[in-house]
């Protein structure tokens, strides 16, 4: 369900070296001169370091790639406090983020919507495109939606609260 839905690609069995739009901490490499002019930034989130240092590493003309051969693993959450945590946190992470992009400013309240509507579009079409590939038979497929449609729901809430108040998740839900 996770590898359907999570932010991590399904592993791709080529060896091709490719562009990318972005990059996780867990599997990147800089070139020290890159990596001493653009630090990851220190933001007040649990994630968007990633994404910032992405932005400004386009916005700078600098390459991402991605060698598909590369692999990592990565458990799902472990336990559902973890679950709750993760996406509550991932909620207000996404808030945070959209604040640096925009200067400071809080996103507007439909963005919770839209980001929800986004999120739910692209888990049916990676459940419609890779259910057969990975087995999953019609039930697997709808627990695999409804795990996905718990995560982002309580993914909104996060966006929502943290919309209200920056650091109530952190400190109810800390990860």
């Amino acid at each position: 369900a996770f590898a359907l839905f999570w932010f991590f690609h399904l592993r791709d069995p080529s060896q091709d070296l490719r562009f990318a739009a972005f990059f996780h901490a867990n599997n990147v490499a800089f070139r020290r001169e890159t990596i001493a002019r653009f630090p990851f930034p220190e933001i007040p989130a649990y994630r968007g370091q990633c994404s910032v240092l992405g932005r400004t590493l386009r916005a700078n003309n600098i390459p991402i790639h991605v060698l598909m051969g590369a692999r990592v693993s990565h458990p799902c959450p472990l336990g559902v406090r973890y679950f709750v945590g993760r996406a509550l946190n991932n909620g207000r992470d996404q808030v945070i983020v959209a604040r640096i992009d925009s200067g400071g400013e809080n996103p507007p309240w439909r963005s919770v919507y839209w980001n929800f509507s986004n999120s739910l579009q692209r888990t049916v079409a990676k459940i419609r495109r890779h259910g057969d590939e990975l087995g999953l038979g019609p039930l697997s497929r709808i627990g695999a939606l409804g795990v996905a449609l718990t995560y982002f729901g309580l993914k909104a809430i996060g966006e929502l609260v943290t919309l209200k108040s920056t650091n109530a998740i952190q400190r109810l839900f800390p990860i």
